[in-house]
């Protein structure tokens, strides 16, 4: 499966002999109207992370970098940041004021960084009391750096640039980018640039920070980036990391015992597949994806969005069809469900109680929460319990595996910070 943007790189490389340019001459620039033949540039483009990116450019080793509003540089260059995220590592509990902009607003990156402001994450990671003093488009200005794989400086001019927050305290300017996901990386042009426009904005007046936010759920982490060559984009590290719980003031520990008393939910779609999406928190981020789509979303819209890899592009809205959020339709569509339509009207605090209590009532999810609290070997389990099951048919064992560690990752999710 492919999205409409891997087949506009297959076409612009038809017809202009991209990857052969840059073999042969290190970069190949491609403006708007080369573009604009095939898909719109700013969909294009918009590459954010790494599992996003367009097969096309992955598998010839390019990556693309804005030089203005108008033209890309393409090379054989690496722009993607790994994102650390040390899950054994217990987050930090922060309440979140209960706010109606807050819990009933748009699942927006701006709401979460003010779920973020407000709870006083932000202020505890920094270290300072901050003010939200800007945020919004803009462009870049002008200026050059090296980027490893090209061997002379790239200049930019006047490229779009998006600051998802601008916090300051005295002398410093921290700069936010921030996702309503936690990927495992992102673009270091979309701290990189913003570093660099406000440092010659600020006329070196005050220190820029550049910080990492990712959401999902109540889940944030948070890092702080520092380029050890300030002219280099690609001399980033991560000087700082801390991992959050956003608790509402009224939210209650989750009872996993008592939700496991109630019956088992069956699987009511026909010929759904056993799910392979480890991240239940993701699958929350699909169903809200397909609530702001107008509740019917195709696998190209899930590629699109730039929150799903074309692999896992098919593995989430299947794993929200098995759990009754979604009905597949014909054509490749999935659509809300009557279930799936009412929790996205909720706040994030009881979506996430809403889907602990449809994953306690999910049979291997439920096995393996026993094993996990009987201090049993979980693995060992839920397999077995898949293998004896009368749904599913003869699996591999390679497929068994995999399977049962996508339930073992719900359990281990219903578990963080729940009463036993």
């Amino acid at each position: 499966m492919t999205g409409k943007n891997q087949t506009a790189w297959k076409q612009l490389d038809d017809k202009y002999g991209i990857a052969q340019v840059v073999e042969s001459d290190k970069v190949f620039t491609l403006d708007v109207e080369q573009i604009r033949e095939f898909r719109e540039p700013r969909l294009l483009t918009k590459v954010d992370s790494r599992e996003t990116q367009p097969e096309f450019l992955t598998e010839n080793g390019l990556g693309i970098l804005p030089l203005s509003r108008s033209r890309f540089l393409i090379a054989h260059i690496n722009t993607f940041a790994d994102v650390p995220n040390e899950l054994g590592v217990a987050p930090v509990q922060v309440t979140v004021p209960d706010l109606v902009g807050l819990t009933l607003g748009p699942k927006s990156e701006t709401t979460s960084v003010l779920r973020a402001l407000h709870s006083g994450a932000l202020n505890h990671f920094l270290g300072e009391e901050l003010q939200i003093t800007t945020f919004g488009r803009m462009g870049t200005g002008t200026f050059q750096f090296g980027v490893d794989g090209i061997p002379h400086p790239v200049e930019v001019n006047g490229a779009q640039i998006e600051i998802d927050a601008g916090l300051e305290c005295g002398r410093s300017l921290c700069l936010v980018e921030a996702k309503n996901r936690i990927p495992d990386t992102f673009n270091l042009r979309q701290i990189y640039y913003p570093y660099r426009t406000w440092g010659n904005l600020s006329k070196r007046t005050h220190e820029i920070r550049n910080v990492f936010m990712g959401v999902e759920g109540d889940e944030l982490l948070l890092l702080e980036y520092a380029f050890e060559d300030p002219k280099v984009m690609t001399s980033s590290k991560v000087i700082k990391s801390e991992r959050y719980q956003l608790m509402s003031s009224r939210t209650r520990k989750f009872n996993v015992r008592r939700a496991t008393e109630s019956p088992l939910i069956p699987v009511e779609a026909a010929d759904v597949p056993l799910p392979q999406a480890d991240s239940a928190s993701r699958i929350l981020t699909i169903i809200n994806l397909a609530n702001d789509l107008g509740g019917l979303i195709s696998k190209d819209d899930v590629v699109d969005s730039e929150m799903f890899d074309v692999r896992q592009a098919g593995y989430y809205p299947n794993a929200a069809v098995y759990l009754g959020y979604f009905d597949r339709m014909s054509g490749g569509f999935f659509m809300l469900s009557q279930l799936g339509s009412k929790i996205s009207q909720r706040s994030t605090s009881e979506q996430i109680e809403d889907i602990k209590w449809r994953l306690c009532g999910e049979e291997f999810t439920r096995t393996a929460i026993f094993a996990l609290l009987g201090r049993e070997d979980a693995r060992t389990a839920v397999e077995r319990a898949i293998r004896e099951s009368q749904r599913w048919g003869t699996l591999s064992r390679s497929t068994i595996e995999r399977r049962a560690q996508t339930f073992i990752s719900w359990a281990k999710w219903v578990l963080r910070g729940s009463d036993f």
